[in-house]
């Protein structure tokens, strides 16, 4: 979709007027007035904020959602650490959402939809609803969730995103070239913190540098060892590791699978710098689904399903003949074996379902569940002191929406992604064009989905939009095949002769 020359004309003119706004924002945060007048800052932010929407609305969905796509990883925490930093990140990664959403109202694409298309906006309703009638307290604005009240921003942030990326991706009117350009987008990500990461370990850095948080240091409670963990920008290393988790797959199905040639190099850019800055994040999840979900990307290609099964037989050769040095590395003793994680997990997971056997059908209520876990007085076993699940939140996404949110609630979210995943997979079969985009999809979301399952994604903005996109493009092409295949039974047949 092309934009008119007058439309091409607005951006270039409201430049000027961004980058002058963006300049007094720096300029009246320092204290320095601004031609001897102290401008408001709220007309400050309003006018930066406005020529970023004029330029965003003529340039369409087909440029910005990309661009938007490449930067949040870097801007949704990493600039907020500062007044102007949290400006920042307000303009330009929770204002573009809602040019998202209007695009989505008045761009709509011609296309038979369903009953199940609109189970993502009961899943937003219900979550609103669910905080109003449970009696959490609600605010406007918070830092993060503490489990005793939820803020508008909050549920903005973890579900309205996800929300409307995925009747973006799945309902605008764009080009065949938007999934090259929004895979791009996440392989340049990903690669960039994957580099980050790396260069950061080897450089010995930690802490937040620039802006940019290279991990901290932490006591294990059975060996007393200091560990360090990457975080990255995303906001901890269990968010990190399923963001380069996803970035992996994707490579690997656009190299396996056939992509364009435009995104091989990104994609062999990805396969190198990724692994290690997974090994790095010292989780176990995020490696055990990029490794599951990549082995089945390149075992479902009849060429390569050999190589692929003697590749799987010699590493695990290997792992078996050098398991005695390995059991002996610091990181296996310090951190892949610590038992007491896994027990406490275990303990917050049946705490979790003797919570929702209370309530199953609607749940505590959003934003609930360290409230109502701390308040139930529930038994721990002796393996493990009781204290342990008071002190930690859950470690599982679907189990704390079944507590907070109880049946209906889980299966309004989940529903859309196996209806498309389920659709999807049935294409697939077929050779059918762009094949790589739906095994890329479904990838990222089979390795959010095992990732979910090991920690809690509702503290995590980006990445818990990463469901939500990769079932939106997987929607959008379910979509597609069946328009093109009802309007062929619609064309009229030619007689013979």
């Amino acid at each position: 979709m092309r934009s008119s020359y007058r439309l091409q004309v607005v951006p270039l003119a409201a430049l000027p007027l961004l980058l002058a706004a963006v300049t007094a924002l720096a300029v009246t945060n320092t204290g320095v007035p601004l031609l001897a007048i102290r401008v408001p800052m709220i007309a400050i932010v309003a006018l930066t904020a406005l020529a970023a929407a004029v330029i965003g609305l003529s340039l369409g969905p087909q440029v910005i959602f990309p661009v938007w796509l490449g930067l949040a990883p870097f801007i949704q925490t990493t600039t907020r650490d500062s007044p102007l930093g949290h400006r920042f990140s307000m303009i330009f990664y929770s204002a573009p959402p809602f040019m998202f959403l209007i695009w989505a109202l008045i761009q709509r694409r011609r296309i038979r939809a369903s009953v199940v298309d609109l189970v993502p906006a009961l899943y937003l309703a219900f979550v609103v609803a669910s905080v109003i009638f449970s009696g959490t307290a609600i605010a406007v604005t918070q830092a993060n969730l503490s489990g005793s009240s939820v803020t508008l921003t909050q549920i903005y942030s973890i579900v309205a995103i996800g929300v409307i990326t995925y009747y973006l991706c799945a309902f605008v009117e764009l080009d065949d070239s938007f999934e090259r350009h929004v895979a791009a987008a996440l392989l340049l990500g990903g690669s960039i913190i994957g580099v980050l990461v790396v260069v950061g370990r080897a450089a010995g850095l930690a802490g937040n540098v620039a802006g940019f948080d290279f991990g901290s240091t932490y006591v294990l409670p059975t060996t007393g060892a200091v560990v360090q963990g990457r975080a990255s920008a995303l906001g901890g290393p269990g968010a990190l590791g399923a963001f380069l988790g996803a970035t992996f797959v994707l490579a690997l199905a656009i190299l396996v699978w056939g992509g364009p040639r435009s995104l091989r190099r990104l994609s062999l850019l990805a396969l190198v710098i990724t692994p290690p800055a997974l090994f790095l994040t010292l989780t176990r999840a995020p490696l055990l689904a990029a490794s599951c979900v990549g082995f089945i990307i390149i075992a479902l290609r009849s060429r390569s399903r050999w190589p692929s099964v003697l590749a799987l037989a010699t590493t695990v050769i290997v792992i078996v003949a050098a398991w005695g040095s390995i059991a002996s590395t610091s990181v296996y003793k310090n951190r892949l074996s610590d038992k007491t994680n896994i027990q406490g997990r275990e303990l917050l997971d049946k705490w979790s379902l003797q919570l929702a056997a209370r309530k199953p059908v609607t749940g505590w209520g959003y934003g609930s569940f360290d409230r109502v876990k701390n308040s139930a007085n529930l038994s721990a076993s002796s393996s493990i002191q009781r204290s342990f699940g008071l002190q930690y939140t859950s470690h599982n996404t679907f189990l704390t929406v079944l507590v907070e949110l109880g049946i209906v609630g889980l299966c309004l979210m989940i529903v859309p992604w196996l209806v498309a995943a389920r659709a999807a997979i049935r294409r697939a079969r077929r050779p059918v064009p762009s094949r790589w985009a739906i095994i890329g999809f479904l990838a990222i979301l089979g390795v959010w989905m095992i990732n979910a399952g090991t920690f809690d994604m509702r503290f995590f903005s980006f990445t818990s939009a990463l469901p939500w996109l990769a079932a939106g493009f997987l929607r959008r092409r379910v979509l597609s095949d069946g328009d093109s295949r009802f309007h062929e039974r619609l064309r009229p047949k030619s007689r013979a002769t």
